[in-house]
């Protein structure tokens, strides 16, 4: 993200230690502590303390993202225009607090007067600010983060940004309602540690255009400087700004003999990171994968790809091969794809669960015989590596999670054993398999595909069918699927059992391994881990716990 961001009175910049003072002043206001005490620097020193940290995490390209708003030199900046804002505790302030006449401001020869933030939260980011007691009444609030919420947007590689507040927070509640958020919803929840009534808002992309496009006489940006081009996201430790950007359109061009006119980030998959490209007369899905272990199981889904395609099977994703007739290329330490753009959203229910099945029983009729392409043996292998990692842990939060969980990871692990046994001498109707199906469900009008074929392997139906096994009639239409493509199989319980603990642990081994190559760049993985042993993945456990024997 290119700094400073610019708007019509104020900019957006990283801090320096001569805010010190300034930034201990206005932590201290009434509203700051009652809403937001974490957020309270009761000397200067600490506020010198945090702002050491801000300042390294700069220069080491690191979270978190908070940024001090700047008045512009010359702005008045006090209260309803007036020059209370020149003094803490000027008009309308204390009168007899000891810090009268103290100056709120320092920084580069702007007058700092709150800060803005991005914060990773478990379903995503949330965006923060702060404004101090003498300057609030002058909109600078929502100037602020009308400023900065579409390039931290773009910076991240996000399409919907959340605020939470406190619900008795009146004026936090306006300003984000102004810049366009929803409400979401309205409970009690844990806030800066206690239980409280809390506001949930969310901001989509897709009104972030109406919101930038809003100009009236005290909202004016047309001198905000809008030339950030760093879209993307940061993935693992390289940061998606315009020089990396830059880079892969010009590989793009060597490579591919493309030439793209646009490129956005495209929120499609779960690993690497993925971009929409345009060129005048086409668009592409371009997908990189760095991860070190899972980029080389991408790299070999390429040739199953290709096979599909080869075998009638026209709703997956079409590979563009580099000029040189490659499938993948290697860029800047990933795997890279280009396949042609398929419109559309994923979108789950019953139609689709019918369209799925469809499409999935006909791609088991596609031949097997020579792919390259491993084959599912049942050896639950996937229990074996998470106590491996669990060793080699270091994180205390993560380590007290499955301390506290480890009763029941214990019996899935004896469980997983139990069907693995069961089902290793059992091979009967296997085939290409996706994996995850279901989430990678594309409806573009009246046709559907299946895309992301990242970890394609030749196994059983059970595979694809596990996801929906506590629902009778979705496993009767699974059935009937096969019957329709002449596949005389109907699918088992011990199966469908074993893929259940699988996949349980295998999930648990991917947030691990994205731990170690990462730590919390993608978000707090202790919330995340947490959060996991009581998602949807429960349902199927519970059901076969209670049904599969």
């Amino acid at each position: 993200m290119i700094l400073p961001i610019r708007a019509r009175r104020l900019y957006i910049d990283e801090f320096d230690l001569s805010m010190a003072e300034s930034l201990h002043i206005s932590s201290l206001d009434g509203d700051n502590r009652r809403f937001v005490p974490d957020e309270v620097f009761e000397t200067v020193g600490k506020a010198r303390e945090t702002l050491s940290w801000l300042v390294s995490c700069y220069q080491k390209r690191d979270a978190p993202l908070v940024y001090a708003i700047m008045l512009h030199s010359g702005e008045n900046g006090g209260r309803h225009g007036g020059q209370s804002g020149e003094q803490y505790g000027g008009r309308h302030g204390r009168e007899n607090d000891g810090r009268r006449g103290r100056r709120c401001g320092g920084g580069r020869g702007g007058r700092h007067i709150g800060h803005i933030q991005a914060v990773p939260i478990e379903s995503g980011w949330e965006i923060g600010y702060h404004i101090a007691e003498p300057f609030t009444g002058n909109g600078y609030a929502t100037e602020a983060i009308r400023a900065f919420l579409l390039p931290i947007m773009r910076h991240l590689g996000v399409s919907k940004m959340y605020g939470i507040c406190h619900a008795e927070n009146v004026a936090s509640r306006r300003v984000l309602e102004k810049c366009g958020f929803a409400l979401e919803s309205e409970s009690i929840a844990q806030y800066h540690g206690s239980l409280q009534p809390v506001c949930r808002y969310i901001f989509h992309d897709e009104s972030a255009r109406l919101v930038s496009a809003e100009h009236d006489e005290n909202d004016n940006n047309d001198d905000r400087d809008d030339s950030d081009d760093s879209v993307g996201s940061v993935y693992g430790n390289v940061r998606r700004d315009k020089a990396y950007v830059n880079g892969l359109l010009d590989f793009i061009r060597q490579e591919y003999g493309l030439e793209p006119v646009d490129i956005a980030p495209a929120k499609r998959g779960f690993f690497g990171e993925t971009w929409k490209m345009d060129t005048a007369g086409q668009s592409y899905f371009l997908k990189l994968d760095y991860s070190g272990a899972h980029k080389r199981i991408y790299e070999r889904s390429f040739p199953i790809m290709e096979h599909m395609g080869a075998n009638g099977i026209d709703f997956v994703s079409k590979i563009i091969k580099s000029a040189d007739g490659r499938l993948s290329v290697p860029y800047d330490g990933a795997v890279l794809g280009v396949f042609d753009w398929i419109d559309g959203d994923n979108v789950q229910n019953e139609a689709t669960k019918k369209e799925e099945y469809r499409m999935l029983a006909k791609i088991y009729t596609v031949p097997t015989e020579g792919l390259h392409i491993p084959r599912e043996d049942f050896m639950g292998k996937s229990a074996d590596l998470f106590y491996k990692q669990w060793e080699m842990l270091e994180d205390p939060q993560i380590h007290a999670i499955f301390k506290k969980n480890r009763a029941k990871l214990e019996h899935r692990a004896k469980r997983l054993k139990h069907f693995s046994a069961m089902c290793q001498n059992d091979t009967a109707v296997f085939a290409i398999t996706h994996g995850d199906a279901g989430g990678n469900v594309i409806m573009d009008g009246d046709r559907y595909y299946i895309v992301d074929w990242d970890d394609p392997i030749v196994a059983p139906p059970e595979r694809d069918a596990w996801f929906c096994l506590y629902w009778d009639w979705a496993m009767d239409l699974f059935n009937d699927e096969l019957r329709k493509n002449g596949i005389d199989y109907e699918l088992r319980p011990e199966r469908q059992a074993y893929y259940c603990y699988h996949s349980f642990f295998y999930y648990l081994t991917e947030f691990m391994t994205t731990y170690f190559e990462i730590q919390n760049r993608g978000g707090d993985m202790a919330h995340k881990i947490s959060a996991y042993f009581d998602c949807w993945i429960e349902d199927e456990i519970r059901y076969a716990d209670s049904n599969f024997a």
